[in-house]
């Protein structure tokens, strides 16, 4: 009773409202609300004045939108406790639209409505649409974009509940999300009585999007129960997700339960997940069918495994004895995930057969349409026209399995990008109708659009990985375009190397991945390929000769030959040794081999690397008479280059250097040379450690002068 009284008083507020207003103004842009000049609908305002007076849901009056609607202001309305409720549904369940609205063909984008936690009426657009005119359409040419609706029982965008006999045809909605318990809907929450439902859809209006429900939950109907005559449903489909809340039952891709009816060539694609256990009647395309015929129709619903790796069935979970399904298909995997069916009149088809490019059997091609690459088409249903093309050169694309530039899907799928990139290049941007898609592991996903769908892809070149090493040797590789030795560059530029070897050393060697890189004086060139460019470079020492004396006084030379010159490897090297008066030919090595002195000669042949001749003089046993060296005034131009030197160091100006004897600070005789008059020479200390050395050099008048070198 106290129910009863409340909504009395709210429907009279309302007409009081609608009184004043009339008396005002007009209450909508144009008409009179005839057939011949119904009330025109052009504006959020005439939409809002229509869902507040309840007087002109009655008198079965007639609407027509005129325009473009941006409801996104809805977001805000009618706050209950501080959160808004949105928009007031047009027909409660008492006081139901009995009326006749044309959408036009425009769009209503962003309508809000929050009823959760409101009273247990029906949600939607219309609440309760509630008409008894057989072969009317009462809803008709209406679209909804980016919908959010919410309540508890009859749940849907468009209507929330429907009663008595009529029909609703091209009716179109793109769902931001649809959330009720019971009876919950993409397009419909609830049908009773013979209404008709055609060329209409459910679509997902971004990633994400859903249709979630307990009992009784579609993507475009949760409950259909028909009437005594079996009204049809038919060339309708839904794509948006369908979710499950808490433990739910009877829940399909298309509709969670049909009953009394008749549903001919319609379709579901999408997902069905958020299954915990304790589930019933859970399918691809209808969770449960009673008395009801099912012909030409499809589904392919991926349904995710939920608690006890419940997967419901490809097509109809449950159907009575009564119920006929012919020419019906489902898709049998998805990713490798089986699904089966079992009921009479169904059929498992895989992914390539379903997009095979040809109808499955017994449809008829007056109504659909076979895309290779693309799932079944309703030749009547809003098309997406996809066209494709490659905007910077590197690769090609395909749009989901060969989908040809030109072909015509049904718009609310969801579609992907696949690049087919060349060596080296990646897919860096791609755009739809000009805006830019998320790129995620070479791909990008989309939700076909009404019309055109325009995909212009981008390639770029890749970045790869440089970085340079020496692998042998010793010297210093660099990079003149990665300064810090190790960085990115892109595929196919070019990197120039600089080798330089330490001193004694040359390049042996230079490649990348195995691939050799020619070198010319210290500077090589390199085109970066794709993977990881490890450019490796190896040096080795030159093939030189040195040659020195140590202990003793005596001569060494090597005929021909400078001391610290370079030579060929197997080249035969005559050495000629001379010893001091009192001195005599102890020992004659090269790189610790001994030769054999004969007459104060020997040979050697030439090895790789660096060869190292060493005469050792000693005593005959005879007395020396030695007498105090001088300074000597020839010597004043001789220096020593590099200073400090990291093993082998130049005497230069060494033209009037007779002998040059290496010494410790110490004062211990490491070495000596014999020199042969030449401008410089080369003093090798590399085998000896870091420290302080002295070089004695003499000239052939006996002078002497000493130098200073730091061995690092």
């Amino acid at each position: 009773m106290k129910k009863t009284l409340r909504v009395f008083l709210l429907f009279a507020a309302l007409l009081s409202w609608g009184a004043l207003s009339r008396v005002q103004g007009a209450p909508f842009s144009g008409g009179n609300g005839t057939k011949a000049s119904p009330y025109e609908i052009a504006t959020l305002d005439d939409l809002k004045f229509l869902s507040e007076h309840p007087e002109y849901w009655q008198g079965s009056r007639c609407f027509k939108q005129t325009a473009d609607i941006d409801a996104s202001d809805t977001k805000t309305w009618n706050p209950k406790d501080g959160v808004p409720q949105g928009f007031q549904p047009i027909g409660l369940t008492n006081w139901g639209f009995v009326g006749v609205y044309d959408g036009g063909n425009h769009v209503i984008s962003g309508l809000y409505i929050s009823r959760e936690r409101g009273a247990d009426e029906p949600v939607g657009l219309f609440g309760h649409l509630y008409v008894d005119a057989p072969g009317l359409w009462h809803l008709q040419n209406i679209r909804l974009v980016g919908a959010s609706v919410s309540g508890k029982k009859c749940v849907g965008s468009l209507v929330g509940r429907v009663s008595g006999n009529g029909g609703i045809r091209n009716c179109h909605v793109e769902v931001d999300a649809v959330v009720g318990d019971e009876q919950v809907g993409g397009l419909i929450g609830s049908i009773g009585g013979t209404f008709n439902v055609s060329g209409c859809s459910a679509v997902p209006a971004r990633f994400g999007a859903y249709v979630k429900g307990k009992r009784m939950v579609g993507g475009l109907i949760g409950d259909h129960t028909g009437g005594v005559y079996p009204p049809k449903l038919e060339l309708s489909y839904s794509t948006v997700n369908v979710v499950a809340k808490c433990e739910a039952n009877t829940m399909g891709g298309f509709a969670g339960r049909l009953m009394n009816c008749h549903v001919e060539n319609c379709f579901a694609v999408g997902g069905m997940r958020g299954l915990h256990g304790g589930f019933d009647a859970v399918a691809g395309f209808v969770g449960s069918a009673n008395n009801t015929g099912v012909t030409g129709c499809y589904s392919a619903v991926a349904i995710e495994a939920g608690e006890g790796n419940y997967v419901g069935k490809g097509f109809c979970h449950s159907a009575t004895a009564v119920t006929s399904l012919k020419n019906c298909y489902y898709q049998s995997s998805f990713n490798g995930a089986v699904v089966s069916d079992g009921t009479a009149g169904v059929e498992g088809l895989g992914e390539s057969e379903l997009k095979g490019g040809t109808l499955p059997g017994g449809f008829d091609a007056g109504v659909w349409r076979a895309e290779k690459g693309g799932y079944p088409v309703l030749q009547g249903a809003p098309k997406a026209t996809i066209t494709y093309g490659v905007e910077c050169e590197g690769g090609e694309i395909e749009i989901e399995d060969g989908l040809r530039s030109g072909a015509q899907l049904s718009y609310g799928l969801t579609l992907r990008v696949n690049a087919k990139p060349i060596v080296g290049y990646s897919m860096q941007k791609v755009t739809l109708n000009g805006a830019e898609l998320p790129l995620e592991n070479g791909s990008a996903q989309w939700i076909a659009v009404r019309d055109d769908n325009a995909i212009s892809v981008c390639f770029g070149k890749d970045k790869f990985n440089v970085s340079g090493r020496v692998a042998e040797g010793e010297g210093k590789i660099s990079i003149g375009e990665i300064p810090t030795g190790e960085g990115e560059a892109e595929f196919g530029s070019e990197l120039n190397i600089t080798l330089e070897p330490s001193e004694g050393y040359e390049v042996a060697a230079l490649e990348c991945g195995g691939t050799a890189i020619p070198v010319d004086a210290g500077k090589a060139t390199w085109r970066v390929a794709a993977g990881e460019n490890l450019i490796v470079t190896k040096f080795r020492k030159k093939t030189l000769v040195f040659y020195a004396t140590e202990g003793g006084y005596g001569y060494l030379t090597v005929e021909g030959v400078q001391n610290g010159g370079e030579v060929k490897v197997g080249q035969k090297l005559e050495i000629v040794l001379k010893a001091e008066t009192h001195y005599e030919v102890a020992e004659l090595t090269c790189n610790g081999t001994p030769l054999t002195v004969e007459n104060g000669r020997a040979t050697w042949v030439v090895q790789e690397g660096w060869n190292k001749i060493v005469a050792r003089f000693k005593s005959d046993g005879t007395k020396r008479d030695d007498t105090t060296p001088v300074e000597s005034e020839l010597l004043g131009g001789v220096h020593a280059v590099p200073n400090p030197t990291e093993g082998v160091v130049w005497l230069r100006g060494a033209e009037r250097v007779l002998r040059c004897a290496v010494y410790s600070v110490m004062g211990r005789l490491m070495q000596s040379y014999t020199l042969r008059g030449e401008g410089e020479a080369a003093i090798d200390l590399t085998q000896y450690p870091s420290g302080m050395y002295l070089l004695r050099l003499e000239d052939a008048n006996g002078g002497v002068r000493t130098l200073r070198v730091m061995r690092r």
